[in-house]
């Protein structure tokens, strides 16, 4: 089977050299959080079906929603690509990136985070193994991590490929989640300027106000920005939640909840897990503050107790339990059963459960009836929350959820280990 050299010298086995730019348009897509990836990716398989990458890059997407129903399509396209890899003798570099996606899939996250840093040693300008390496190291809950990846990376990269303002976008938010926001502030205000389109970086950028408590600032920079991002991907939920959030930092409370109302509430009919995260850590927070968030709690119990049994993503199955909680709703003993059997098995994602997931689960799941017991569990785990992954902001929910079990419990003079 013929090899093609891209513009950047990456190597990718295909029928045509014609196939290329098709990978190169769906991996842009895909970085600008567009709609299309996998319509591109469809039509690249329809004229050439033994474009390797092209069918590893529909797995990774898979494996990306984070949902269960594509457990038994995964594991058909794994066995399809063994047979391709063979059929064809492809690449170092793509068989390479086909052992990342089973690591992955088979939950050992590590040995795939490890391979995807050694394979971006030998290929800094493989920018879909440097997404990919930037979204697992977030679920690591590593800012250290990520802005190390793509720090190493980034001055082998030049600086007029499209791709550029991208890497840009990434870099500035593994240093936000450093700590370091004047540097990420700049490197995202500058990818942004190079690329409008760029929500990545457009949401680094919002961190960094979320962090400083600039809150006015953030709020006028999503506005300003939104006409850019607005019709990307069901990611622009997720910044609209930051939206909200800079309207909870102003104490706005009452805009907060019309944004809830008119732009995140029906996210959820997607079945896409960052958009139940977002709607149930937005009314949890209210509710923190003292809203009346009423009935819309129940169309997210639906949800949750549909996913009550998942094993993909600890950080989600949290948030599922949240609703559940809540509202006391008969899912919430099976859900955190689930939790607790899965802590049992020998994977990446079972570890965590063990070690912190459980703990974690339980100050869900106690806060609302027994905020003394849900403060016991929750500090007995407070050092190790950032391993659920997750940024910084989001994981914050749980600090909220400490002190405000303190004050219920009225053991007040624990917030200082909360703030």
């Amino acid at each position: 089977m013929p090899v093609y050299s891209n513009e950047l010298n990456l190597v990718y086995t295909a029928s045509s050299a014609e196939s290329l730019p098709l990978f190169g348009a769906a991996l842009t897509s895909y970085l600008g959080a567009r709609t299309d990836v996998m319509e591109i990716l469809d039509g690249l398989h329809g004229t050439d079906p033994d474009m390797f990458m092209g069918q590893v890059f529909r797995g990774y997407l898979l494996k990306l929603a984070g949902h269960p129903q594509f457990v038994a399509p995964l594991a058909d396209l794994t066995d399809s690509l063994e047979a391709q890899a063979s059929a064809l003798s492809v690449t170092t570099r793509e068989q390479t990136h086909l052992q990342i996606l089973k690591l992955w899939i088979e939950d050992q996250s590590t040995a795939a985070l490890s391979l995807l840093e050694q394979l971006l040693l030998q290929y800094p300008l493989d920018m879909l193994a440097l997404r990919i390496a930037h979204y697992l190291h977030f679920y690591e809950g590593s800012g250290a991590a990520m802005s190390a990846s793509t720090g190493r990376v980034f001055n082998a990269w030049p600086t007029d490929h499209p791709h550029f303002p991208y890497l840009q976008g990434m870099h500035a938010f593994g240093l936000e989640e450093c700590g370091d926001y004047d540097q990420a502030l700049a490197l995202g205000q500058d990818a942004v300027q190079a690329n409008s389109q760029d929500i990545w970086a457009t949401h680094a950028v919002a961190h960094v106000y979320e962090m400083l408590g600039e809150y006015e600032q953030g709020a006028n920079w999503l506005t300003k920005t939104e006409p850019d991002w607005c019709d990307t991907n069901n990611f622009r939920y997720h910044v609209i939640w930051h939206q909200a959030l800079f309207c909870l930092g102003l104490g706005d409370h009452e805009r907060a909840l019309a944004i809830y109302d008119q732009q995140l509430a029906d996210s959820i009919n997607d079945d896409f897990y960052l958009d139940v995260c977002n709607n149930a850590a937005l009314l949890w927070r209210l509710e923190f503050l003292g809203v009346d968030v009423s009935q819309r709690w129940q169309p997210l119990v639906e949800i949750c107790a549909a996913h009550s049994k998942d094993r993909e993503l600890l950080f989600a199955n949290l948030h599922y339990l949240i609703p559940l909680a809540v509202t006391s709703a008969p899912a919430l003993e099976p859900a955190l059963a689930n939790l607790s059997d899965w802590a049992q098995g020998s994977t990446d994602q079972a570890a965590l459960c063990r070690e912190v997931g459980v703990p974690l689960a339980q100050a869900v799941a106690r806060a609302p009836q027994q905020p003394g017991a849900a403060l016991d569990s929750l500090l007995a785990v407070k050092d190790e929350t950032y391993r659920i992954g997750g940024s910084k902001a989001q994981r914050d929910l749980f600090r909220l959820m400490g002190r405000h079990a303190a004050i219920q419990a009225d053991r007040v003079e624990l917030l200082s280990q909360l703030s």
